[in-house]
């Protein structure tokens, strides 16, 4: 004889599966924004000037252990996928002369910039850093996570299918 499934069973279920079907909608394109980099000359980068390629959106601050932790892992990405056309923007939301102060103690090669009047972190609605976001090159946020440490293998693939 077969056992029934009890009701609170198949709500949670139907709610598991409202929440996986909510996730596979389209995906947040986000809104132009520009940050600034950190090293002289200072320029602008604006999102809306890298549409056509994916953007790796890496948000930190360099009192933030985790991020340092995952700025070694970010710069395996970066010197794997920089010459393939992914753009990695590195964005600080603190000042730029403590940015500029913490760079020979970062270590890397990618680029990092400061989002002095907030438009990128309002953009993605950043609360809690590390957080690093992937758009395709429409945009469209493909990967977002927050945390550390990276799954490199994990955003590697992300990486690969946007190519």
């Amino acid at each position: 004889m077969a056992k029934s499934i009890h009701p609170a069973r198949l709500v949670v279920l139907g709610l598991v599966l409202a929440a996986g079907c909510a996730r596979s909608g389209p995906q947040k394109i986000v809104t132009d924004f520009t940050v600034d980099s950190v090293m002289p000359p200072i320029k602008s980068v604006s999102l809306k000037s890298l549409r056509g390629r994916p953007v790796v959106l890496d948000f930190w601050a360099t009192w933030c252990p985790p991020c340092r932790e995952t700025m070694p892992q970010l710069d395996k990405l970066y010197r794997k996928y920089q010459a393939k056309g992914v753009e990695f923007l590195a964005i600080s939301g603190e000042d730029l002369a403590d940015v500029r102060a913490f760079v020979p103690k970062a270590g890397v090669s990618y680029p990092l910039y400061v989002d002095t009047k907030g438009e990128a972190n309002k953009a993605l609605d950043v609360e809690s850093i590390p957080r690093l976001v992937i758009l395709d090159g429409q945009g469209a946020v493909i990967f977002d996570e927050t945390g550390a440490p990276l799954d490199v293998d994990r955003i590697s693939a992300v990486l690969d299918g946007a190519l």
